[in-house]
């Protein structure tokens, strides 16, 4: 006798406990669901906002590579030019 209570008594906790799952896990899945969506969204935000103080149309240069000193010698920025002229060849 005890034993059928004991099982009586088991599945009627077990199906209440399944009764407040299906109703409240949903809800606290959503509740979950937009803390994360708002902290994502100042996160996101944070990131954002220095982009966003630059005026539309604005350029800002980030690196300037150094300027390279070209090697010149004796003065002379190209190489050594030398005229020719062409010879024509009798055939």
């Amino acid at each position: 006798m005890k034993f059928i209570q004991f099982l009586i008594v088991f599945f009627a906790i077990f199906f209440l406990v399944r009764l407040l799952f299906r109703a409240l896990l949903p809800g606290l899945l959503r509740m979950a669901a937009r803390k994360m969506s708002s902290q994502f969204s100042r996160q996101y935000q944070q990131y954002e906002e220095p982009a966003q103080q630059q005026k539309v149309g604005d350029v800002k240069v980030e690196y300037v590579p150094p300027k390279k000193k070209e090697k010149t010698a004796a003065g002379k920025k190209a190489g050594d030019f030398i005229e020719f002229e062409e010879l024509k060849t009798k055939k």
